[in-house]
């Protein structure tokens, strides 16, 4: 595990770029968010290097966007990890509430908030390929009970937990976050939980 953690410094990753590539047989140095979102989810890099990721990267609205629900989960994960919290909670009303003022009803394959009218429908290079019911991009239920309820694990299986509620940008929240045994009930407003 280490000789290829080393390996993967020494191939992938660009200091100019302050990113780790996702290809250096070709040449290009491209950078997406893909890659690097999972060095910040994974624990790969240090901090000072998540932070540049973080700037570079996950910031730095020349590097593509995302335009996949199910994919937009883990770059939002990796914003809460990083405590960018308020970005996230933003990126969820835009981006899901941006297919929900588009029309959805359910949870679209891709969405790209540039796209127009039957340019929602297209993908896989036809004009309705794109599948308007893909439970993969209910991130959203996890990132809510996970980061902002602040329902977390310290013992396997939920055995024992915490409750550390994160308003963020929100003003209030309630919910219930279902665990093995039964569950629990978080209501948080004007700082009070």
């Amino acid at each position: 595990a280490d000789s290829l953690k080393a390996l993967i410094d020494a191939r992938y990753w660009c200091p100019e770029k302050h990113a780790y590539i996702d290809s250096f047989t070709s040449g290009k140095r491209n950078v997406t968010r893909h890659a690097n979102v999972f060095v910040i989810l994974y624990d790969f890099a240090d901090a000072e290097r998540k932070r540049e990721i973080m700037t570079h990267v996950l910031e730095n609205p020349d590097v593509t966007q995302i335009t996949t629900p199910y994919f937009k989960f883990f770059e939002l994960s990796a914003r809460c990890r990083m405590g960018d919290l308020a970005t996230a909670q933003q990126l969820l009303t835009s981006y899901w509430g941006g297919m929900l003022k588009d029309g959805a009803t359910t949870i679209w394959e891709q969405y790209d908030p540039e796209a127009t009218g039957a340019e929602h429908y297209a993908m896989y290079g036809e004009a309705y390929g794109c599948s308007l019911c893909h439970a993969w991009g209910s991130g959203p239920i996890y990132l809510l009970g996970r980061y902002c309820l602040g329902v977390y694990p310290t013992d396997i299986a939920y055995r024992t937990f915490c409750v550390e509620p994160h308003i963020g940008i929100y003003r209030e929240l309630h919910g219930v976050v279902p665990l093995p045994d039964g569950s629990v009930r978080v209501d948080y407003k004007d700082g009070c939980l």
